[in-house]
């Protein structure tokens, strides 16, 4: 993995070291294969790198069509990262269509709550999820 330079870390703290920058990089260009190895070989520092490294792992099997393989890892794991489970619900509605309006009343329903509705990745998935359902107003 190669950390680089960045003011724009993780954490917010000017011209601290990003371990996920590649990873990021990645997986925003499309190499969806080269960002998953990339997740596989990372060692997150803080819980909140663990999650931001398995958001864009996740990310990236659902954009190369394994999204039943997201939902199978983030059941096994057990994890209560509100990100995470976003992320799942991703994965449901791309991989589940009979699940897609459950998936929007979650999401809608996560995005009033005062607890998490600021949360970015509920902001951003909530915004994939509407407009890949054709509901571009609420997306």
């Amino acid at each position: 993995p190669i950390a680089v330079r960045s003011g724009r870390s993780g954490s917010g703290g000017s011209g601290t070291m990003d371990d996920l920058f590649s990873l990021r990089n990645l997986y925003w260009i499309g190499n969806y294969e080269a960002a998953i190895d990339e997740a596989q070989t990372v060692k997150p520092k803080t819980d909140r790198e663990t999650i931001d490294r398995d958001v864009f792992l996740f990310r990236s099997l659902i954009g190369q069509g394994k999204g039943a393989e997201v939902i199978e890892k983030v059941g096994a794991a057990g994890s209560t990262s509100t990100d995470v489970q976003v992320v799942n619900l991703l994965a449901t509605f791309v991989t589940q269509p009979a699940q897609r309006e459950a998936v929007q009343e979650t999401l809608a329903e996560w995005l009033t709550d005062e607890n998490i509705k600021d949360n970015k990745v509920l902001q951003l998935i909530a915004a994939t999820v509407f407009f890949r359902a054709g509901d571009t107003k609420e997306a």
